[in-house]
């Protein structure tokens, strides 16, 4: 495979985000229940946080110790790398003195999610200037678009959180999320490294949860309104489909 289909395959992966534009600005879902797009959506994120600590087990245990042991410079790569993530958008999300604004919570997770699909896009890289086409990498571009599809949720549910619904800003975030599985895709057909993976994954990781407590917060805030077990349950929905998704 060259570069221009990669780019181009790249490109497919990473703005399939997209497609789910029409479904989240249409009026069914966005004048009702946003609560329990909410919940879905931290359902999906949760999943999207162990889908890539699964890609980067892989290389953090090296199988010694009866398949426990580790390899001491990568756990370090890792835990520096979640840490950042999450200390960066800890001070980013409380530096104003009136808290986070209208952009910051979707921007964080924009953030996230852009940093979990550049390692997809340096696997696919890796593998395109490695194996060219094949039923392998057609799996890989079949699932990683499928996944990047439901990635839009997460970002409009916290946008919308808000009570914003304003295109344009809401635009830039989804290019946020899904643009640096192009940068991914181009850098992983040149270069690919482990180092890399890890350190990404970490920030993802890392930023990721530090956004998925206060969207907790703000449901365990309605615990009290008797509709406590259908966030529990949408939440359930959420992994699951992250889940099937994955299995694509």
């Amino acid at each position: 495979m060259n570069l221009p289909y990669v780019i181009l395959l790249s490109s497919l992966m990473g703005l399939s985000i997209f497609l789910s534009f029409p479904l989240i600005f249409s009026k069914g879902i966005k004048n009702k229940n946003m609560s329990l797009i909410n919940s879905f959506a931290i359902g999906l994120l949760i999943f999207i946080m162990t889908d890539v600590f699964s890609d980067s087990s892989v290389i953090i245990y090296n199988g010694s110790l009866y398949g426990y042991g580790t390899e001491p410079f990568y756990d370090i790569v890792f835990c520096f790398a979640f840490l950042l993530g999450f200390s960066i958008f800890y001070f980013i999300g409380n530096i104003r003195r009136n808290g986070k604004t209208i952009i910051t919570v979707p921007s964080i997770i924009a953030l996230g999610i852009g940093f979990q699909n550049l390692t997809e896009g340096l696997v696919f890289g890796a593998f395109g200037a490695t194996i060219g086409f094949s039923g392998l990498i057609d799996v890989i571009l079949i699932g990683f678009t499928l996944q990047n599809i439901s990635e839009g949720f997460p970002i409009y549910s916290s946008y919308l959180n808000y009570g914003n619904n304003k295109v344009a800003p809401l635009l830039i975030l989804f290019l946020v999320g899904g643009v640096p599985t192009i940068i991914g895709g181009v850098t992983g057909f040149y270069y690919f490294s482990k180092d890399f993976i890890l350190f990404f994954d970490g920030l993802a990781i890392g930023s990721i949860l530090y956004v998925i407590l206060p969207m907790f917060k703000n449901i365990l805030n309605l615990e009290q309104k008797g509709k406590f077990n259908s966030f529990y349950f949408s939440i359930m929905i959420g992994f699951i489909t992250g889940f099937i998704v994955n299995l694509i």
